[in-house]
């Protein structure tokens, strides 16, 4: 962790936070498309890689856009209406696929349209990313 911590830094330092922000929702669309259209366990390990690099990304992605868009002043409110937020959509999203699963919905058709809806994300987050100040304010 804190060797991948370390390296995700490195890219930040070269590329920015708002390069990062770009990039690190696509492994995530692998992952998704290996639940949603293959078959087999030897799925689990790719996917737990590929969502790991995602979230890894992210973790590193929030803390250093929130400081280089808004500065270190208010950083700790940011970062706990940021947490609270993420709470709140990933335990909405948990009681929709139970829902959905409930409703005869397949977990790879969820996967699926996961997939496409991360591929927009991503897509977004690139136009956004461009668009973003270049200048933190303090």
């Amino acid at each position: 962790s804190d060797v991948c911590s370390s390296d995700l830094g490195v890219i930040v330092d070269r590329f920015g936070s708002r390069w990062l922000m770009t990039v690190y929702l696509w492994p995530l669309v692998p992952a998704l498309g290996l639940i949603a259209f293959a078959k087999g366990a030897w799925v689990i390990p790719f996917y737990m890689i590929f969502s790991a690099l995602t979230f890894g990304m992210n973790l590193v992605t929030a803390i250093t856009l929130w400081s280089d868009l808004y500065g270190t002043r208010h950083i700790g409110a940011i970062r706990g209406f940021n947490a609270m937020l993420n709470t709140i959509v990933a335990s909405a999203g948990i009681a929709a696929t139970g829902f959905l699963i409930d409703r005869g919905v397949s977990l790879a058709a969820q996967a699926a349209v996961g997939m496409l809806a991360i591929i927009a994300a991503a897509v977004l987050l690139f136009i956004v990313g461009r668009r973003l100040p270049r200048r933190s304010r303090s």
